[in-house]
């Protein structure tokens, strides 16, 4: 997600949709990705209902003044595209070219109800070649694809990536060491990471290993992460995942397929 982002910027692609199960890391995600030492580092600006504009790196911060606090979706949104530097608009100077602006839970102002939606439609279409010209990234961050029919072509859509492997396994790494545990052997680290996998986000991970953690063990309990992902499969509807005590060994009447999978499980190249 976040080298596509890099490639829409030097295209100069201004808008941008990104479905996300955690906004705030989706933000620091892109805040790390594109904040650098040098002259290249963009500012990077978060925005949401409550708290209005707020700086996200240093470069933003250097180019922020405190004391400009925008909470109204429109004026933050005409603030954004101001192409006037740095004269004021609205008492405000306007939005620093090269920035990204990453407007949290922007659900609540995409939704038809909302009492400035009709207003906001019509703000945004009108948005993309200021923008571009200003090279400011505007980015919508959102639970799902919500962006009306009328803008979808001056939209790029993207989704947050689920966690890697690699990133499953620094969460675990971190946990143990938060907890003063021994770090884990592989083989436990993979089991955790297996039982962790195709989870939505960090933030989840981080609290179900955090839960998993057991002093008596020094470790965390496989178990307890197969009962949360169990539990959460019976809570979807028509599916059930049992726990049965049957063994592999207790099935009978299909000893070829038993043979099979464990030549399968015991062989050199194992799923």
């Amino acid at each position: 997600m976040l080298e596509k982002m890099g490639t829409a910027i030097r295209r100069s692609v201004p808008l941008v949709e990104v479905v996300s199960y955690d906004h705030l890391n989706t933000v620091h995600a892109i805040s790390d990705y594109f904040t650098t030492d040098d002259e290249t580092s963009r500012p990077i600006f978060s925005w949401d209902l409550r708290t209005g504009i707020r700086p996200e790196n240093k470069t933003a911060t250097e180019q922020w003044n405190p004391n400009h606090v925008i909470v109204n979706t429109i004026e933050t949104l005409d603030y954004i595209a101001s192409s006037v530097e740095p004269a004021e608009v609205g008492g405000l100077p306007g939005m620093q070219p090269r920035a990204i602006v990453c407007m949290v839970h922007a659900e609540l102002i995409l939704d038809s109800h909302y009492e400035q939606y009709q207003e906001l439609i019509v703000t945004l279409s009108r948005m993309r070649e200021v923008l571009k010209q200003k090279q400011v990234m505007l980015v919508l961050i959102v639970d799902d694809h919500i962006i009306p029919h009328s803008l979808q072509t001056d939209f790029l859509l993207l989704e947050e990536t689920l966690p890697t492997d690699e990133g499953i396994e620094a969460i675990v790494e971190a946990q143990y060491l938060s907890a003063n545990f021994p770090q884990p052997t592989a083989q436990a680290k993979n089991a955790v990471v297996t039982g962790c996998r195709g989870l939505l986000c960090d933030f989840q991970i981080e609290q179900l290993v955090a839960l998993s953690m057991d002093r008596g063990i020094q470790g965390v309990n496989p178990e307890t992460i197969r009962d949360y992902r169990r539990a959460a499969i019976n809570n979807i509807p028509g599916l059930t995942l049992e726990k049965n005590e049957c063994t592999f060994s207790q099935v009978g009447g299909m000893e070829n397929i038993k043979d099979y999978f464990r030549l399968l499980m015991d062989g050199k190249e194992p799923p």
